[in-house]
């Protein structure tokens, strides 16, 4: 069963994407941590980091590079926490390897990442916003 990343890169279900290739995407997470929590995903679906080819390691990671840059030059945030849950143990909760870029800036409070986290997801994205956002940040 395809995961729901898969889908997303398919156009089964609405992905608000600010970065398309053949082997990796970024898209809007639907539910943000931040504006411009941007998720980072290998087209090829596979859940760990490990099983990825080397070329497609190379490429996420330029990838992430870049939207870590975007995300800088367009939304002007000092910082960005950048992290990977590779595997179920780590914390993963879709079984597709991906890369959270979650901007920060000095007034969220600089605390370690699970204090901005939330306990409970909203029940529903908020797509506008969402959709605007990306089509500010796409390149």
């Amino acid at each position: 069963m395809a995961s729901i990343f898969t889908k997303i890169i398919n156009g089964e279900i609405p992905g608000h994407f600010i970065l398309q290739r053949s082997d990796v995407v970024a898209f809007l997470d639907v539910f943000p941590r931040s504006s411009g929590h941007t998720l980072v995903v290998p087209t090829r679906e596979t859940q760990y980091l490990r099983d990825l080819r080397p070329e497609e390691v190379s490429s996420l990671f330029v990838a992430v590079h870049q939207v870590a840059r975007r995300l800088h030059e367009i939304l002007g945030c000092e910082d960005c926490s950048i992290i990977i849950n590779d595997g179920p143990a780590a914390g993963q909760e879709i079984p597709h390897i991906h890369v959270h870029i979650i901007p920060r800036w000095p007034d969220d409070g600089s605390t370690p990442l699970t204090n901005i986290l939330p306990i409970n997801s909203p029940d529903n994205p908020d797509h506008e916003s969402l959709a605007n956002l990306a089509d500010h940040l796409s390149f």
